[in-house]
């Protein structure tokens, strides 16, 4: 009998083992279970979070396209106002020009017109004509209006070469602004079509 109590005592005890292992078993997968949870969540947190930080660059990414495209197209703007500026000034400048080698070509005209009042005038009876050398001049020719010297056509013609310089320097001027204009155009249509090239990506 007392062989048989000592081994239901142990009996006993190794049940009692067992239940407290089975119970231990069972927290523990408990824990283990909340532990996957929690990865699981974490996991996603993290995902979530690479994708805003993705979106955010992106999205500045845009916002510094967008502030230079603004800045290229003023640039563009400014140089299309200055080319017109000086298309505007070369025209008046040639204007001008043709207005002043009209001028000396009446100024010429009129000289070459007058040259034989202007030989007459310096006639002295007796004298020989320096054209026909005759002494005697019945008939002096005469002008109804004032004849240009060499100073009025000579400062005529200088006003002339002035005038051909300031219309090749504006030429120049305009020339440089066409060209800014045109490469300033052109790196705006790469930055629009770069910028719709990274819409497209981003989608």
């Amino acid at each position: 009998r007392a062989d048989r109590d000592s081994l239901k005592g142990d009996f006993d005890a190794a049940d009692t083992k067992l239940g407290d292992q089975r119970e231990i078993k069972k927290v523990l997968k408990t824990e283990a279970d909340k532990a996957t949870a929690e990865v699981t969540k974490l996991k996603g947190e993290l995902r979530d979070r690479g994708l805003l930080e993705k979106l955010l660059a992106e999205a500045e990414k845009r916002k510094q396209a967008s502030i230079a495209l603004a800045e290229k197209r003023r640039h563009v703007s400014e140089a299309k106002n200055s080319l017109k500026t000086h298309s505007a000034a070369t025209a008046k400048k040639e204007e001008q020009l043709k207005k002043l080698r009209k001028h000396l070509q009446h100024l010429i005209e009129e000289r070459q017109a007058g040259s034989a009042a202007m030989l007459a005038k310096d006639l002295k009876p007796g004298s020989a004509c320096p054209v026909c050398g005759s002494i005697e001049h019945p008939d002096l020719a005469k002008s109804d209006v004032e004849i240009p010297d060499d100073d009025v056509i000579e400062a005529a013609r200088a006003q002339v070469e002035l005038a051909e310089k300031a219309v090749q320097a504006e030429n120049n001027s305009a020339g440089e602004a066409r060209s800014l204009h045109a490469k300033l155009q052109a790196e705006f249509e790469a930055l629009i079509k770069e910028a719709g090239d990274q819409g497209a990506d981003s989608k």
